[in-house]
Parts: structure tokens; C-alpha cells; sequence
């Protein structure tokens, strides 16, 4: 977390307090409060600041003299617990917001680090972004919503069938999702016969839910560069499905923020490899619980886990980079490997079985995605 001095906020006051009106932040900000079933604390609200709007034109001769208006608007998500916390969250980045859009912002984004000091995503996070205006003509709205999450404003941005950046609170909020993580190790055109096989099993399984499933991509950061995260991206969106750019490295921290919006059918698609990689405990080492911790934030509420075939030789290889031992698994040297020929280690192997018998853990087959008519997606 970045720390601002008052002396640095009170000099970035000054250099505004002679251009900017009082109520300029304030006259902006729409507030609208989400609370999701159980949720007691302030970290599973949603105050919506949208329409934050910054107009250059209260201060026209620091950009160009007679320009016309220029717009940012942002929506931000306050995580303090209390209101008192969340308004002083809200100034610090009014002013930092202020600040950059008048000094520092331009069309590429850079600069949008700065409207966090102070702060940090436990606090506050910025996960919706428009410019407009001509100060900002020609504004890349894709790379702003990716840099938002490579510059550590936001834990996660959603990007519409049609790559357009949207709140998530509004696109997700109360939806049954089908998700695929899509990693480094990912085949696209895998990803999307899978995730669309999963979607229409979702809907053959409730097919009275109040709202059709959400099928989309989710990209995690991790530690790709800003080039490997945009053709990631364009790689997915071309299939005409949602995009959910996310800091996450792991699948129970994607679940639990999945769960800040929808307590609906939440539905996880994933390679046997990532599968065997939740069961062993080394691969959650941060958690004092190892991999039991990690499976029960996983395995919330209405989630489950469908997991998709592997052809052997690409399982081997993904299991070897991620440190599993080879004698703590076994499955077939050829061919495609499903969940039933897998083959773990005691004591995970009597894990696994506990997990397919309550449900948690869907073995899906080709022909069980092959068979199932077609349904609407919704994108």
C-alpha cells in the first residue's frame, strides 16, 4: 500500500483549490448500496461512485483555453466497514482523481496508479474507468480496464461479449455463472468448447432459474507481460463470450469474489491438471490449512467444480511444471484423460471420491457435453 503524506495532499489541494469548485467531486457521485444475503460487514457492500465526473472545462486554461468539456468517470467499490472510513477513502481519491486528470491522465491510462495513494485495494477499488472528451480523444477503453488491474486499482475487470469494459456489480450481480480460468498453459479453442458444453448442462440441471447462465472467460494476471495479457484477451473475446481480467492466482479466491455479487449456480471448468494441482496441499502453501483450507473457500454455496478431460501428454507436462510428483498420480500414457482414470495417492484419492459423491466435483466427459441440446448463452 502507498502512503500519502497530508503535507503531499495538502499540496495537491493547493495546486487545485484555484481552478476546481468546492463541490466539484461531490456534485458527481451517485451512491447505490448492495447488500448481499449474510453479509454483515462492509467489505461485501457495493457503493457505486458512478458519474464521478470531472469536467476540464471548471478549469479550461490548465488543458487548453475554450476547449470544450472533457469527462472521467469512474466507478468505485468502498471496502471499509464503516461509513466514516468510506468517506475519507472517497476524499483521498477525489483529490488524487482531480490531480491526475488535470496533470497527469491521458488517454493511455498512465498515471492511473497515482489515484490510489494512500490507499490500497483493501480499502478501495476502481474497477470501471470511461474518458471522454477531447482531451481524451482516442482512448484505448480495452487498455484502460486492463491496466486498471495490472496497476493494482482493481482486483478484477469485466469486459463484455462485445469488448466493452462493464461495472461488475451490474453484470454479474444475481446471475448463475459458468466460468473458465483461462491460464498460460490454456488452448482457446478448448476453453470455449468446454465452457459452452458446461453453460448448457447448467441450464438442463435449473431450467427455472430467474436468469439464463453467464458464461465467460476469466484471465488471470499472474506475471504476464501487458503485451501477453492483450492477446490473451483479444483470443477469447473473438468467441463472442465475456472476459473477467483478475488478479487472482488462485481458483478460491475467483469464487470468493464471485460471491460479493451472485449467491446463484456458480460453476467452475477446469483441467483434471488444476484439479489435482487444489488437492495437494504444496500447491497452497500461504494457507494454514493447505489444501483443505483452500477447497472449503472453493467450495462455497452453490459451486461446483466441472472438470474437463486432458489429452495425457499435456497433463503430464502440466502437473510436472507445477511440481507434482509423479508417483503421487497415475493415469493412462495415451489418449484423452478423464476424471475416472485418474488415479492419486492415498489419502487424496479417498478426497476425490468424497468430492464426485457429494457433487462438488462433476466428471465431464466428451460425450456428456456432446449430447446436450442446445441452449441460449447468455454473452
Amino acid at each position: 500500500m502507498s502512503i500519502v503524506s497530508r503535507a503531499r495532499l495538502r499540496k495537491r489541494r493547493q495546486a487545485l483549490s484555484a481552478h476546481v469548485p468546492a463541490d466539484l467531486l461531490t456534485r458527481g457521485v451517485r451512491r447505490q448500496h448492495h447488500r448481499e444475503p449474510g453479509d454483515t460487514r462492509g467489505e461485501g457492500r457495493q457503493l457505486r461512485q458512478s458519474g464521478a465526473a470531472l469536467r476540464p472545462d471548471d478549469c479550461a486554461q490548465i488543458r487548453k483555453p475554450g476547449a470544450a468539456p472533457s469527462d472521467v468517470f469512474l466507478h468505485v467499490n468502498l471496502r471499509d466497514p464503516t461509513n466514516l472510513l468510506q468517506q475519507q477513502a472517497l476524499g483521498i481519491v477525489g483529490v488524487n482523481l482531480i490531480y491526475a486528470a488535470f496533470f497527469k491522465l491521458d488517454k493511455r491510462g498512465r498515471a492511473l496508479a497515482t489515484l490510489l495513494d494512500g490507499l490500497g485495494l483493501e480499502r478501495l477499488e476502481i474497477d470501471y474507468i470511461e474518458l471522454r472528451g477531447p482531451a481524451f480523444a482516442g482512448a484505448d477503453e480495452r487498455a484502460l480496464g486492463l491496466e486498471l488491474v495490472r496497476a493494482g486499482l482493481a482486483n478484477a475487470v469485466v469486459f463484455t461479449a462485445r469488448g466493452r469494459l462493464a461495472t461488475p456489480g451490474e453484470f454479474l450481480r444475481k446471475c448463475p455463472i459458468v466460468i473458465e480460468r483461462y491460464l498460460a498453459r490454456s488452448v482457446a479453442a478448448d476453453a470455449g468448447r468446454w465452457l459452452a458444453g458446461a453453460t448448457r448442462q447448467l441450464a438442463r440441471e435449473f431450467p427455472k432459474l430467474d436468469r439464463p447462465p453467464l458464461a465467460l472467460f476469466e484471465v488471470p494476471l499472474l506475471s504476464a507481460s501487458a503485451a501477453a495479457l492483450q492477446r490473451r484477451f483479444v483470443e477469447l473475446n473473438s468467441q463472442g463470450l465475456p472476459v473477467l481480467v483478475t488478479r487472482y492466482a488462485k481458483s478460491f479466491q475467483l469464487s470468493e469474489y464471485l460471491r460479493r455479487y451472485t449467491r446463484e449456480q456458480l460453476v467452475l471448468t477446469l483441467g483434471i491438471d488444476t484439479l489435482v494441482e487444489h488437492l495437494h496441499a504444496g500447491a497452497e502453501r500461504e494457507l494454514a490449512g493447505g489444501a483443505f483450507e483452500a477447497l472449503g473457500k472453493l467450495l462455497n454455496a452453490n459451486v461446483r467444480m466441472f472438470v474437463e478431460p486432458l489429452p495425457a501428454p499435456r497433463l503430464r507436462s502440466a502437473l510436472r511444471r507445477v511440481g507434482i510428483k509423479p508417483q503421487s498420480v497415475s493415469f493412462p500414457t495415451k489418449g484423452l484423460v478423464q476424471l475416472s482414470d485418474l488415479e492419486l495417492a492415498p489419502p487424496l484419492d479417498q478426497l476425490l471420491a468424497y468430492l464426485i459423491a457429494v457433487g462438488w466435483v462433476v466428471p465431464y466427459g466428451v460425450r456428456q457435453f456432446q449430447s446436450l441440446p442446445a441452449r441460449a448463452v447468455r454473452a
